[in-house]
């Protein structure tokens, strides 16, 4: 009787608290590599728009790591099916860079940020804000910042 109660006070002196994991440490954690990039997750860092100033139209949330990110929104592979089909964007965390063509072909001089945009609040309402012609984002890349 005595070793089960000593048993029962050490149990409960290590039993930690549970801690809510984000969606890549969870996946490094469950034994999976963690990906560069994941889409429609429930906390985006960057949301593209098929429409000017974040407009009724079909959306498309992205996660992803430093460095992590798709050079073919098109690629069937990943199923995204955006490839030249921005027009607004909004970043929430991490700088982007995107580019005009597949394989990080011609990017934009804008570094997207979650303080960048015209009114400095990550909104980007259309192409003249990200610097590349309407409908002709092709990919994105998240930056080491």
């Amino acid at each position: 009787m005595k070793d089960k109660q000593l048993f029962t006070e050490l149990t409960a002196e290590f039993e930690a608290p549970v801690t809510e994991l984000d969606d890549e440490v969870a996946a490094t954690c469950s034994g999976g590599a963690a990906i560069d990039i994941y889409f429609g997750g429930p906390n985006p860092d960057v949301i593209l728009y098929d429409k000017e100033n974040r407009g009724l139209g079909d959306a498309l949330q992205i996660n992803a790591k430093a460095f992590g990110g798709d050079d073919n929104l098109d690629n069937s592979a990943i199923g995204s099916g955006w490839n030249n089909k921005t027009s607004s964007i909004q970043v929430i965390r991490g700088n982007w860079v995107i580019y005009q063509d597949s394989g990080k072909g011609r990017p934009s001089k804008v570094i997207l940020t979650p303080n960048g945009g015209p009114k400095k609040d990550g909104v980007y309402p259309n192409a003249k804000a990200f610097g590349l012609p309407d409908n002709s984002l092709t990919g994105i890349f998240r930056t080491n910042v």
